[in-house]
């Protein structure tokens, strides 16, 4: 990547996420389990951070992805801005994206970014060993 690392807390709207060369994705009826080869640690995503995931490519920004997966699960465009945003800094906070740092006890820490949302989010399914809950608020 050619831009300058980019701490997590930094991600918005206008930023487009490349998936960590160093992590290996694996999808299993409609969900991802990730391995960060660098540290060894296990990241379970559910069905709706699964589709998220798919597309962080570089190619899409958090806005434009925002839109399509507002349109594909009818669905609030700016929550969906929102919860993408909050998925994208849990991942950078995780390592698992290129060109985001995260502080040095974020990497590999291991803890459950669950909190930060609402389950069923994208937000909220990127925990580390843990499967983040469903819920059918929307």
């Amino acid at each position: 990547m050619s831009t300058a690392p980019i701490h997590p807390d930094r991600i918005d709207g206008t930023f487009a996420p490349v998936i960590g060369a160093w992590v290996t994705a694996v999808e299993l009826d409609g969900e991802c389990v990730l391995y960060d080869e660098t540290n060894g640690v296990l990241h379970l995503l559910d069905a709706v951070a699964t589709v998220a995931w798919a597309r962080l490519d570089g190619t899409v920004t958090l806005d434009d992805l925002a839109v399509e997966l507002s349109a594909t699960f009818a669905t609030d465009a700016s929550r969906v801005r929102g919860d993408l945003v909050a998925f994208a800094r849990q991942l950078g906070h995780q390592h698992l994206l290129e060109g985001v740092t995260p502080p040095p006890s974020a990497a590999g820490s291991g803890g459950d970014p669950a909190s930060a949302a609402g389950g069923g989010d994208p937000a909220s399914a990127a925990g580390s060993g843990d499967r983040a809950p469903d819920d059918d608020d929307g």
